[in-house]
């Protein structure tokens, strides 16, 4: 489920034994009296599997503490699955790289990334959707995540055709894309890939309410799955049943009256439409404020309605119902219940190492 990792260790290395495979180069901190200064950091990369990891060693940081970066660029690629295989268990994975790191000249024997400060972290979950997948990326880059830009996503530019759909700020983001499209392996036909990043202190925070960023092993596999739930009920995707216009018009007059359904109507009309690229260009069609849109898609979601149009003419289930079914595979249930923010960090001794 976790892909690319970025972990960061307070560990004392031993420079003088480093081979010419680093390279030495200065870093600017600001440290805490609000001083610029420079100090010297050592880069390399390796591989450990078939997936690259950056090192980045600083022997002393802007607290004057020693600092090591692991960069993993993927998780699985680490015990050599190719693109696209995902881990229910990543632990056989950190045990191959603390074995690999503590080979290396100047790292300790006792090296565990396991006990490592998250500083990013892509977690992801894969849809198995079948001919219905380009009925969903259809209507989900039609759809808006509050306080983050939408953009087309295409892995590989050359291929002239984007296979998803990316909504991003600067410290999160959450991307759903066309695997099939993103690789040569038949395997993943019509699999849809939902991938979300967490990138900084303000994004774990947000995510799990604490102040300082989690280390590794307070992070289980459930909680990773309940912000991809809560990341689809933002969006609206756990809902029971996306519409056509006509089917949404009916949905709405029921709930709300027939001058007020027509008003979401259109609104809806225009936010399916291919050239309203924002929330912006929507209040600017429908001639009211940013405040006024949000609050229609508010309301249309509260009518059980995904605030997009589906034209395939087929009834798509909540990509939520896939989720819920792995985190409670005995339950069936009709709608998602969001996670709250955990008011304290978990203790670590709650979890079993590798759990994810």
């Amino acid at each position: 489920m976790i892909d690319t990792l970025h972990i960061a260790i307070r560990v004392e290395l031993n420079t003088e034994l480093f081979d010419d495979q680093w390279a030495k180069n200065t870093k600017e901190w600001k440290t805490r009296d609000h001083q610029r200064v420079k100090r010297a950091f050592f880069a390399r990369q390796l591989w450990v599997g078939t997936a690259l990891v950056h090192l980045k060693y600083h022997p002393q940081d802007y607290l004057e503490q020693p600092l090591l970066y692991v960069e993993i660029s993927s998780v699985p690629k680490i015990l050599g699955y190719p693109d696209g295989y995902l881990l229910d268990d990543i632990s056989p994975a950190i045990r191959e790289t603390n074995r690999t790191l503590r080979t290396i000249d100047g790292f300790p024997n006792d090296l565990d990334i396991w006990k490592g400060i998250i500083r990013r972290i892509d977690y992801c979950f894969q849809f198995d959707l079948g001919e219905d997948i380009n009925s969903y990326v259809d209507v989900i880059s039609h759809l808006n995540y509050p306080y983050r830009r939408r953009d087309a996503h295409a892995n590989d530019p050359k291929r002239g055709k984007d296979n998803g759909v990316c909504f991003s700020c600067k410290s999160s983001r959450c991307t759903f894309y066309d695997k099939g499209l993103d690789t040569s392996a038949r395997d993943f036909f019509g699999v849809l890939r939902m991938e979300s990043s967490l990138r900084t202190a303000k994004a774990f925070n947000n995510a799990f309410g604490v102040v300082e960023s989690p280390k590794l092993y307070e992070i289980s596999n459930d909680m990773l799955k309940a912000l991809l739930l809560k990341d689809l009920h933002i969006l609206g995707l756990d809902l029971p049943k996306i519409f056509s216009i006509d089917r949404a018009f009916e949905v709405l007059k029921k709930r709300y009256g027939s001058k007020k359904a027509f008003v979401l109507k259109d609104t809806l009309e225009v936010l399916s439409n291919n050239t309203v690229v924002s929330i912006k260009k929507a209040s600017q069609y429908l001639g009211v404020g940013k405040s006024t849109v949000y609050e229609r898609i508010k309301e249309i979601k509260s009518a059980g309605l995904v605030p997009a149009l589906n034209t395939s003419g087929k009834t798509l289930r909540p990509l939520s119902e896939f989720l819920m079914s792995e985190l409670f595979p005995d339950i069936r249930l009709k709608s998602v219940v969001i996670p709250g923010k955990w008011s304290n960090r978990i203790e670590s001794d709650t979890f079993i190492t590798g759990s994810m």
